[in-house]
């Protein structure tokens, strides 16, 4: 099969189960779930389900209604039952629609609550949902007069059988800051007094922090692609993500010569100048430009000049003559290139690197034994 010229992912699905099996060897808590909002991240969520479900995942956790079907489809038939959490609430669909696939909606607001009541009284049973407590960050969540009123009014609860309080901190990559402890002070706090069930606050920076970080029910993303968000805790994670792009083109230049728009680089002596088909267009933030770097047959290579929509410029001078070629790999994060040192290097998390670009790539899954191709929509081909 000939490949379009642009970026390529490479998943590797052993690396994908090996993280699971870690976070989950580290877990205290009841159970861990698996975050896959946005595609798994870019990686293809009809191919990370499958996995992490073969690997023992009961929950797995969504932002939209929509995804949340698409997690549905993606269970192969004879997996075990799993829970699908979707974060963003109701979110535009009925809760008897969210019953009937098998979503259970994480409640953002005492109207969404009214709204499952009503619908539980109507259709005479009762709905499982998970409610969101804003403790501080100030973004999803019932607030703390909500909390109160829920208090004062415990048949507001009627008709919903609450499987997890969930919190969100305001430090993902830092559990131990004063306002996420003082956040997990609060949540302990209204929770002991509400109807008992999981609490959820911790997330992949918790999880692979000390025990008593960790709750009932852990919601864990980032780790699971190779991400650590706490970088101070030493996880070695495996590298779950390549992103790689075709060399086009390898030019001899002279010195003082400008390379891309505005003449920002000038070639300081002779030099051989890779262009490489990937840009802001690609899903590559543009501050990737500014002292990032490639790597070519195991060699790191700085990328010189601006960024343009589909094209960035590679210095491969210091590279063996005769190396790089026209239609050769260049790594852009990865295997060589740790995706958390690129991403730190342009001022940007990790995931504000990965989903963008892995959403535009065409992805390669691997396994041990069984290499397949599958397009950005996730189909095998």
């Amino acid at each position: 099969m000939t490949r379009s010229v642009g970026l390529l992912l490479t998943v590797d699905l052993d690396a994908l189960r090996c993280n699971w099996q870690r976070v989950q060897a580290r877990f205290t808590g009841q159970c861990v779930g698996a975050v896959v909002k946005h595609d798994a991240y870019g990686l293809g969520l009809t191919h990370v389900v499958p996995v992490l479900a073969a690997a023992g995942c009961r929950y797995f956790w969504v932002d939209t209604p929509q995804r949340g079907l698409a997690v549905r489809a993606a269970l192969p038939a004879h997996a075990p039952h799993a829970d699908v959490l979707v974060l963003y609430g109701l979110a535009g669909m009925s809760m008897a629609d969210h019953a009937a696939h098998g979503l259970v909606p994480v409640l953002t607001s005492l109207e969404e609550v009214a709204s499952v009541r009503e619908s539980a009284r109507l259709h005479h049973t009762p709905h499982r949902v998970a409610i969101h407590l804003d403790t501080g960050l100030t973004r999803l969540g019932l607030q703390e007069p909500d909390v109160v009123a829920l208090l004062n009014h415990p048949d507001w609860l009627e008709g919903l059988h609450i499987t997890d309080w969930v919190t969100q901190l305001s430090r993902f990559d830092a559990p131990h800051d004063p306002a996420c402890l003082r956040q997990r002070a609060r949540f302990a706090q209204w929770t002991a007094r509400l109807p008992a069930a999981r609490r959820c606050v911790a997330t992949s920076a918790g999880v692979l922090a000390e025990p008593p970080l960790h709750g009932d029910h852990a919601r864990v993303g980032a780790a699971l692609y190779g991400i650590d968000t706490a970088p101070d805790h030493g996880q070695q994670l495996a590298v779950v993500a390549t992103l790689t792009a075709p060399v086009l083109q390898v030019v001899a230049v002279p010195a003082d010569t400008a390379v891309g728009y505005g003449g920002l680089f000038r070639t300081p002596r002779p030099s051989l100048i890779a262009t490489v088909a990937a840009g802001y267009g690609d899903g590559l933030p543009m501050p990737l430009a500014q002292g990032g770097q490639v790597v070519l047959h195991g060699h790191a290579a700085p990328i010189v000049g601006a960024m343009a929509m589909g094209l960035l410029s590679v210095d491969v001078t210091d590279l063996p003559a005769g190396a790089v070629r026209p239609g050769d790999a260049a790594e852009l994060y990865g295997t060589h290139l740790n995706l958390n040192s690129v991403a730190r290097r342009a001022g940007l998390s990790a995931a504000a690197v990965l989903v963008p670009s892995a959403s535009r790539a065409e992805r390669r899954c691997t396994t041990a034994s069984v290499p397949g191709v599958c397009t950005a929509s996730g189909v095998l081909a």
